[in-house]
């Protein structure tokens, strides 16, 4: 298990998970950059162990910085409170509903599907990252997608015949729950508005 970071005693909230608010960084000090792929690698173990020694610097709630150790624990927490892998969620929730065919954690048994676009850097055809059921910054940055299952997913967000729990997500999913330090907008559940 896990130790909560806290500071002056206020530990950090799901809500502060979801907005980026929670203070924890965009990367974990034990995270390896050399290793590659760098995030797939990157165990629930490593973040518990992370987590457990780390001290908030301030208050949560309050400051808006991305942070994939935010987000990985809010899948990680969404993962063990549904006893079900944050694969199996993305799948029952988001794919199969919105019928999303081309749309997944790339693991290395999914190298192989056709039509993965080519990812370049610095001119040279880069490698793909890929993931593991284990990968607990997975939801940071994990899942890929094909043009056409983005335009559904969009589509979606305005169909009328979509599921009432469906649109009631989607409603709340645009909420504004925190505004910007520097009044531009605000946020909601893990976006801009």
């Amino acid at each position: 298990g896990i130790n909560t970071p806290s500071f002056n005693g206020t530990k950090i909230k799901l809500i502060d998970l979801a907005t980026r608010t929670s203070g924890l960084p965009s990367l974990p000090s034990n995270f390896n950059v050399d290793k590659e792929p760098p995030f797939g690698e990157y165990s629930t173990q490593s973040l518990y162990e992370y987590l457990n020694s780390y001290q908030l610097t301030r208050s949560s709630g309050k400051k808006i910085e991305y942070s994939n150790v935010g987000i990985g624990l809010l899948g990680l927490i969404l993962s063990q409170n549904t006893h079900k892998p944050y694969s199996e969620l993305l799948n029952i929730y988001i794919y199969t509903p919105l019928k999303l065919k081309n749309t997944f954690i790339l693991s290395k048994d999914l190298l192989k599907k056709p039509n993965l676009a080519t990812g370049y850097e610095d001119g040279k055809v880069a490698d793909y990252w890929t993931w593991t059921e284990d990968s607990a910054l997975a939801p940071a940055g994990g899942l890929v997608s094909s043009g056409e299952d983005l335009l559904h997913f969009l589509s979606a967000q305005f169909d009328s015949k979509q599921s009432i729990k469906w649109r009631n997500a989607v409603v709340n999913s645009r909420a504004s729950l925190k505004q910007k330090e520097d009044g531009s907008g605000s946020l909601g559940l893990g976006w801009n508005i």
